[in-house]
């Protein structure tokens, strides 16, 4: 079976794809990735072959605004709808050449990435979404609904395009942390576990699995929406003011510059490989992407999140209703108030309790392996099917 994964060039978007895909080549299947050029390096260092295909969301928001001038004012769920709008009609412009001489029997996409979706039915080749986050496809739906109609007529499509609500899922959000009642039914949605993916090149220093007489606390923030540099600053000094190990990752967005003067308990780094840091850690603080935040609960870790855009928000809101941690506002919080944060997450038992309870549930979650023949059955009809939730 030949499968082509599609997302945008973001490595939130990319890594969750990445141990699927992994799962689906040793299988036998033949596994390609349409993301953009940004990204084909992570792609290519996994083994697999690339096509240059779309863009990364950065990339749509400068050009929301480029198209719109009006909305440089304006907040990032006004901007949103515009740039899914512009990336969408992007990937499908890219995608369906790269189809047509690829013939792929499936596409895999990230929801983030309607695009290929869309294309993928324009050429009539089934289609699944792997969801990453509990507040989509929903609310991304509502919000661009008419846009990818707009997308899905110009590239030949007729009426509005297809039920985005009729196709496959692939999810990794354990049961406990959806919402009673769900946002939204999905008939054909099949749990998968989560499971955390480093680049090859990506480290952790020696000193995290080293002997260590002091909690771990690691601080990261996301590749696309990050905190000012003052506020980032705060949360670091913060960190620093316990008696802890605190290790951050600065990543490609924030300034290393503005963490001068820290004290010798704080190691900053570009990168890290975060799946090797995270069993030796304690506590994590971040804006609650759902790799780290996901990541986190698998090892049964209380975190802080200080969410900064998307579905950040509601993955802090659904943090602290399973009790698995706290969450502040980067316009409210000081530095006393995360230092206070992290220490009761440190020293109260509770919210590490309810963090190992639903790393359990993570663990009782299907292997990426086992998914593997819902895919080549929806390929090749007749063929196995995973229980569904």
């Amino acid at each position: 079976m030949r499968v082509l994964v599609a997302g945008l060039a973001n490595y939130g978007h990319i890594y969750p794809l990445l141990p699927f895909a992994v799962a689906c080549r040793a299988a036998g299947h033949d596994v390609s990735f349409a993301v953009g050029e940004e990204l084909l390096p992570v792609i290519r260092s996994a083994g697999f072959d690339g096509h240059p295909v779309g863009a990364s969301v950065d990339w749509g928001m400068r050009e929301a605004v480029r198209v719109e001038p009006e909305l440089a004012e304006s907040g990032e769920l006004t901007i949103a709808p515009v740039a899914t709008e512009i990336l969408a009609g992007r990937v499908v412009r890219e995608l369906l050449p790269v189809l047509e001489r690829a013939k792929p029997d499936l596409v895999v996409h990230e929801p983030y990435c309607p695009g290929a979706g869309l294309a993928a039915r324009l050429a009539g080749i089934p289609v699944v979404s792997h969801i990453q986050g509990r507040s989509l496809p929903a609310r991304m739906h509502d919000a661009v609904a008419g846009g990818l109609d707009a997308v899905w007529r110009e590239n030949g499509g007729t009426a509005s395009a297809p039920d985005w609500r009729a196709q496959t899922f692939l999810d990794f959000w354990p049961q406990s942390l959806h919402p009673d009642p769900p946002i939204v039914e999905l008939a054909n949605r099949y749990p998968i576990r989560p499971v955390a993916w480093s680049a090859r090149g990506d480290r952790m220093p020696d000193w995290v699995a080293g002997p260590r007489a002091r909690p771990l606390v690691y601080v990261v923030f996301s590749t696309v929406f990050g905190l000012d540099d003052a506020a980032f600053a705060a949360v670091v000094r913060g960190a620093g003011e316990l008696d802890a190990d605190v290790l951050v990752a600065v990543g490609p967005r924030q300034d290393p510059e503005v963490l001068r003067q820290l004290p010798d308990n704080v190691s900053v780094e570009r990168f890290v490989a975060q799946s090797a840091v995270l069993p030796h850690a304690d506590v994590v603080v971040s804006h609650g992407g759902s790799g780290v935040f996901l990541g986190a609960l698998e090892h049964g870790l209380p975190q802080l999140i200080i969410p900064c855009a998307a579905d950040q928000f509601s993955n802090a809101d659904d943090l602290v209703r399973v009790g698995a941690g706290l969450r502040m506002l980067p316009d409210d919080m000081t530095t006393g108030d995360v230092t206070d944060a992290i220490a009761a997450l440190t020293h109260a038992s509770a919210y590490r309790q309810a963090a190992r309870s639903i790393s359990r549930e993570i663990a009782a979650m299907p292997e990426p392996a086992e998914l593997v023949p819902v895919l080549t059955g929806l390929a090749r009809p007749g063929l196995a099917e995973a229980a569904r939730w």
